[in-house]
C-alpha cells in the first residue's frame, strides 16, 4: 500500500526540504565542518606532540658500560694491599698500555657491538616513524571526518546535535592509534 503524501501532517515540500537539507549537510557541510573543527582544535600540533611522545617512549635504553682503565685497576689493587704500601701511578708506559688494552677489549666486546647495532636499527626505525608522522596525522583526521552521518547531523542541526568538538581530541587520538593509521615500525 503506497503512502499518500497528502495524508501526512506536514506538506511534501517540508519533507523534500528536510531531505534536501540532510543530503547537503551530510555530503558538503559535514566534511567542511569536520575539517574546520580539526583546524580550530589545532590537531596537527596535538598529533605531532603525541607522536613525538610515542617515539620518545620507544627509544631504546642506552646501557653505559663502565670504562675499566688503569686508574680503576689501581684503585682496586690499593684496596687489596696494606695502606702503608703505595703501588704507584698510571703515568708512563704501563698506564698507557693498560688503558689501551681496556679500550681494545671494549671495542672487541661482541655483546656491546650487538647492542650498538640493535640500538642503531631501532633509531633508524624511529626516524622512519617520525618521517611518517604527518601522514599518520592526516590519516587520523580523515578517519574521523569520514563519519559523514555524525558530521552531517552536527552541521545540519547548526551544531546542536552530535558530539561536535567536545570529544574530538579523544576520537582523533583513538583513530591515530588504530591499525589503519598506526603504521607500526617494522621489526
Amino acid at each position: 500500500m503506497p503512502i499518500d503524501i497528502n495524508t501526512l501532517p506536514v506538506s511534501g515540500q517540508v519533507l523534500f526540504g528536510a531531505a534536501f537539507w540532510g543530503a547537503i549537510s551530510a555530503l558538503a557541510l559535514g566534511p567542511m565542518v569536520a575539517d574546520r573543527s580539526m583546524k580550530q582544535l589545532g590537531w596537527s600540533q596535538i598529533c605531532e606532540t603525541e607522536i613525538a611522545a610515542e617515539i620518545e617512549a620507544m627509544k631504546p635504553v642506552v646501557r653505559q658500560t663502565p670504562k675499566v682503565g688503569c686508574e680503576t685497576l689501581l684503585g682496586i689493587a690499593e684496596g687489596l694491599v696494606a695502606p702503608s704500601q703505595r703501588l704507584g701511578s698510571c703515568d708512563g708506559a704501563m698506564g698507557a698500555f693498560i688503558d689501551g688494552l681496556s679500550d681494545l677489549a671494549a671495542e672487541l666486546d661482541p655483546v656491546a657491538r650487538a647492542e650498538e647495532a640493535a640500538r642503531e636499527a631501532a633509531n633508524r626505525r624511529l626516524e622512519r616513524s617520525a618521517e611518517r608522522s604527518e601522514t599518520r596525522c592526516r590519516c587520523a583526521a580523515s578517519v574521523v571526518a569520514s563519519d559523514r552521518l555524525r558530521w552531517g547531523l552536527y552541521a545540519g542541526s547548526l551544531r546542536v546535535f552530535g558530539k561536535g568538538t567536545e570529544a574530538l581530541t579523544a576520537d582523533l587520538t583513538q583513530a591515530l592509534h588504530q591499525s589503519a593509521c598506526a603504521m607500526k615500525p617494522e621489526g
